[in-house]
């Protein structure tokens, strides 16, 4: 199952939300109200597809691969998309902190099904002054 076929499979609904379609509307009705009900928001999709290739990231490197696909999504947006992830389940919060290009600390968010590898590979490097994290 790709990633893409995951997250579609974990986010269109059964069936619609009763209280977003009539049982009188016309069946397209009733899909786009399963859409609207269901959790595959731009934002979502956007940070989804940028984390399916499993390297852990930051705000801001998510922020800057969404530049480079020219995604037209603000910041703002695409933290949302990263939080709606995290509530899911798909994103983890990792207790490791990367630094920013202005040097602040900052989460970093992986996969929840790549968390212990990416653990155990940060666990395997030696700390340097360019990765202050691993300190």
């Amino acid at each position: 199952m790709t990633c893409e076929d995951q997250l579609t499979f974990e986010l269109i609904p059964k069936s619609p939300d009763p209280g977003l379609a009539r049982r009188t509307d016309p069946a397209t009705s009733k899909l786009a109200a399963a859409m609207v009900g269901s959790n595959k928001t731009p934002s979502r999709t956007a940070v989804w597809d940028i984390m399916c290739d499993g390297l852990a990231r930051t705000d801001e490197m998510i922020e800057a691969e969404a530049e480079e696909r020219r995604c037209p999504l603000s910041p703002t947006r695409l933290r949302h998309g990263r939080r709606e992830l995290i509530e899911s389940g798909a994103l983890v919060t990792s207790p490791i902190r990367w630094a920013t290009r202005r040097g602040r600390m900052s989460r970093v968010y992986v996969r929840a099904d790549r968390l212990d590898k990416f653990l155990a590979a940060v666990s395997c490097q030696k700390p340097s002054p360019s990765n202050p994290a691993l300190k």
